[in-house]
């Protein structure tokens, strides 16, 4: 796929939508369309589709998404009198989901053409299954078949669908007509570093304005687990072992106390499988408990083949909440459906077994979905109950700089600006990438934003929305323009050192002890601290933190901020020069750099785990006075 990027992908049919932001010139996003529908370069039309191919379809009912939409408001605002005060999710769903009615009404439509469905537990939408040739005669879609560069096949409307006339004051959305799979933040490490000493390697990168740093820190652990990192020419660049990234952050200051998860849960958006025996072997080296890891299939029928992202996120949150009552792992499809419905399983379960942090490592860059912004209004949707049920919700921006329509695995990107899905959501906390360069005693030096070129590919995501305007929470010193940015916040990310990892299965290539990164870490690091966070909150009788992103900006504008967040002022997340000149012909796009205060690059920047919480825990006081 790398050597398919850079030798020339194939160019998109046309470009529909160029886009700047007032102000300051972000760049030219071109929205592709191939074949009358929205596809990334690379993706080839291989015919119709196959009639008894099976598909999950959701057809969205009409709701009250707006009075939803202000409820989320007033919970998560600090402001408000109403902060915090949550609803159960069966209240949420009698309140702003579908009338009985109205889902008795698309059921009993359903019935009448031999097919069953289920009204989802927020009451948004029916979901059924039915094959592609009886949904091409119900709802006047004519199905292409399609294969991604990575040889995926899947099917997509080839024009626009829309929902029967009996059902059209009822049905507001279709999803599932679509059934490509989302990719993941796949754990990554450093590709083509050149074969130099690990001196030499310092100042090159230094020179090069690359973010990759050496390991000057003091890592602890099994001597096979300290033995993991980047084979440089004659000698292997160590990666980051828990005790160096947990002090860093200080998450170690909180366990020492006691504070390690317990009793609390958080749950992982997954697409791919894991060998629970990596995990356990990793514990065992870091002198880490492993929390139970339940399983959730949803549009799967058997357990997934082991990946290396699941590993990777249930192997950092290990390290970051070794307490934690359990990590349920919401093993999907990967299709916006499955993604969907992974999320609505979250929310379905008993409040009392309820994860209330979500981590989703996955996205796609938001030009992919031109032609399915129902998806995105059912995404939406579940994210908002999310917070109205007080659940923090956490995704990665992704890997590929500020250029986020990446090729399969993360080998390349489009050389436009763009930023990805979900981590784009106003309702979703979007956690960039940085690296660190730490003293003996593993205290931070610096952290400057995640950008290996030009030594190697890779670089945390961030940017401006084209779908989503700023919402009103989003704003503080260096926040200007009328776009949703990302990230809210950035962790560790930078596979140069990395992460210290163990994976063993076959997309791993049976590597065993080795360096990772990618914002798929940086991710399931945060989620471990919040679920932290919530534990301290529980010991005084407040609630959890719940959506997170208002309490992060009011944070970032008081007088708490210096303690609470490291200002990120280092580099840029601007990789286009090592592209394909698709789009960009191989120059720097302009987006986007680390500034004093907020930026583009790393939002807020990083927290000191102890601090965000004393500070959060404050902030919840103020409001139940």
């Amino acid at each position: 796929m790398a050597a398919r990027a850079r030798a020339g992908a194939r160019v998109p049919s046309r470009a529909v939508v160029v886009w700047a932001r007032t102000g300051a010139l972000v760049g030219l996003l071109a929205v592709i369309l191939a074949a009358g529908n929205a596809h990334a370069a690379g993706v080839d039309r291989v015919g119709a589709a196959a009639a008894d191919r099976e598909l999950t379809l959701l057809l969205g009912l009409r709701r009250d998404e707006a009075g939803l939409a202000r409820f989320v408001s007033a919970v998560s605002d600090p402001g408000s009198a109403r902060y915090r005060r949550f609803l159960d999710v069966p209240e949420l769903a009698r309140r702003f989901g579908a009338s009985r009615e109205t889902g008795r009404s698309v059921l009993s439509w359903l019935r009448a053409r031999g097919m069953r469905g289920r009204v989802s537990a927020t009451g948004a939408w029916v979901e059924a299954t039915l094959t592609a040739g009886r949904a091409q005669r119900l709802f006047g879609a004519r199905l292409g078949g399609f294969r991604s560069a990575a040889g995926d096949r899947f099917v997509a409307p080839v024009g626009r669908p829309r929902p029967p006339a009996a059902l059209r004051g009822e049905v507001t959305e279709l999803v599932g007509l679509d059934d490509r799979r989302v990719d993941s933040a796949t754990a990554r490490a450093a590709q083509a570093l050149p074969p130099v000493e690990q001196n030499e390697l310092e100042l090159l990168a230094r020179r090069e304005g690359s973010s990759i740093r050496a390991n000057t820190g003091t890592s602890r652990g099994c001597a096979a687990g300290r033995g993991a990192g980047t084979p440089l020419g004659s000698y292997t660049l160590p990666a980051y072992t828990p005790n160096q990234y947990l002090h860093a952050y200080r998450f170690d200051a909180l366990h020492r106390h006691g504070w390690r998860g317990q009793g609390q849960r958080v749950a992982v958006i997954e697409i791919d499988g894991f060998l629970r025996s990596d995990v356990v072997t990793f514990g065992r080296c870091f002198g880490l408990r492993v929390p139970p890891t339940p399983i959730t299939r949803v549009g799967i029928r058997r357990n997934l083949p082991p990946g290396d992202e699941t590993v990777l996120d249930l192997e950092v949150l290990t390290a970051a909440a070794p307490g934690l009552e359990e990590i349920q792992v919401v093993e999907t499809a990967g299709t916006d459906a499955s993604l969907i419905k992974g999320y609505e399983r979250v929310l379905a379960r008993p409040r009392a077994r309820r994860a209330r942090v979500v981590s989703a490592s996955l996205g796609e860059c938001e030009p992919a979905y031109y032609r399915r912004k129902h998806a995105i209004r059912l995404y939406e949707h579940v994210f908002r109950m999310a917070a109205a049920a007080g659940i923090s919700n956490l995704a990665s921006t992704g890997d590929t700089g500020s250029t986020g329509c990446a090729l399969a695995g993360n080998t390349g990107a489009l050389a436009l600006l763009a930023v990805q899905h979900p981590s784009a959501s106003p309702h979703v906390t979007a956690v960039g990438g940085t690296n660190l360069e730490l003293d003996r005693h593993n205290r931070v030096v610096e952290e400057i934003v995640w950008r290996d070129a030009p030594l190697s590919f890779g670089g945390g995501s961030g940017g401006y929305s084209v779908f989503f305007r700023r919402p009103a929470w989003q704003r503080g010193a260096g926040i200007s323009g009328a776009e949703r940015i990302v990230p809210d916040l950035a962790m560790l990310a930078d596979p140069v050192p990395g992460y210290a990892n163990y994976c063993t299965s076959e997309a791993c290539r049976g590597r065993g002890w080795s360096s990772v990164g990618g914002t798929s870490a940086a991710t399931p690091l945060l989620a471990g601290g919040i679920a932290i966070a919530n534990q301290q909150a529980r010991r005084v009788q407040r609630p959890p933190l719940g959506f997170l992103n208002p309490l992060i900006y009011r944070l970032a504008r008081g007088g708490s901020r210096r303690p609470v967040f490291n200002d990120v002022l280092r580099t840029n997340n601007d990789i286009a020069a090592m592209l394909h000149p698709l789009g960009g012909g191989g120059r720097p796009l302009g987006c986007c750099a680390a500034t004093k205060n907020h930026d583009a690059a790393s939002g807020w920047g990083s927290i000191s785990l102890p601090a965000f919480s004393r500070a959060a825990r404050r902030l919840m006081n103020a409001g139940a006075r």
